[in-house]
């Protein structure tokens, strides 16, 4: 590959740091807001052993472990969808036929999110109990409703899949950062709250909480970065012996 690469540019293997000063920036910012959102993921199995008990945290696992695979369709999507997202936020502050593109498809992309959300919730909420009971038997029947109550948040998850990439496509990947710094102190207060109350249930809806916060801060934000790009230009229109123009 390197040999080929070779044949159109070469690298200069000596590294430009005045570059990586102003290049760093958006990547950095999406590095924090990937951490933070690692962090949120996976919190609650630090919270739920002294809350709950080891037992309670191997029920929310299996749960968990069957929830996560939902997340592949999401990502799937937005891995072919990012480019031409960022494409074409990236172009709607000059190039007018691009304009008219943006608004278009970014409520095309939430729609197909939202269905595909619905369908994952619906299925995975009625296929819960017996899946576990059929994959692990009796043992595990404590991890049916915990996936019930996951599978609630499939929708809100789906729809910050395409919230947050919008988000780093129009170029406010430091939105994304703060964004994901918040729902984690959210999903940290609300297991907190919940377990103690709830059991390891609480684990489950403090997920469902922590989605739909992070719903709300991303909707509004797109919204607002929606709204603030320029209309499409009239196109000037110059008529034979008219010194105006239309």
């Amino acid at each position: 590959g390197y040999r080929r690469l070779s044949r159109f540019i070469r690298p200069i293997w000596r590294p430009d740091m005045s570059y990586w000063r102003k290049s760093f920036r958006h990547p950095t910012a999406m590095g924090i807001g990937v951490i933070f959102s690692i962090i949120s993921f996976r919190v609650d199995n630090l919270i739920i052993p002294p809350l709950a008990g080891r037992d309670a945290l191997g029920d929310y696992n299996l749960a968990y472990k069957l929830f996560e695979p939902t997340l592949i369709v999401p990502s799937v999507l937005l891995a072919a969808l990012f480019p031409l997202l960022s494409q074409t936020a990236g172009a709607a502050t000059g190039d007018v036929p691009r304009i008219r593109e943006l608004k278009p498809l970014v409520s095309q992309t939430i729609t197909i999110l939202f269905w595909l959300g619905a369908l994952a919730t619906l299925a995975l909420a009625l296929l819960a109990v017996p899946v576990v009971e059929l994959l692990y038997g009796e043992q595990y029947a404590a991890s049916g409703p915990l996936l019930q109550i996951l599978a609630l948040c499939c929708l809100p998850m789906y729809l910050n899949y395409g919230l947050t990439h919008m988000l780093i496509a129009m170029d406010r990947p430091q939105l994304y950062a703060i964004f994901t710094l918040c729902t984690l102190v959210v999903n940290v207060v609300l297991n907190l709250a919940l377990i103690p109350i709830l059991g390891v249930q609480g684990a489950a809806f403090a997920t469902l909480g922590t989605e739909l916060a992070l719903l709300v801060m991303c909707s509004i934000a797109v919204v607002r970065l929606a709204s603030r790009i320029p209309s499409p230009i009239r196109e000037k229109v110059t008529k034979p012996g008219m010194g105006g123009s239309l």
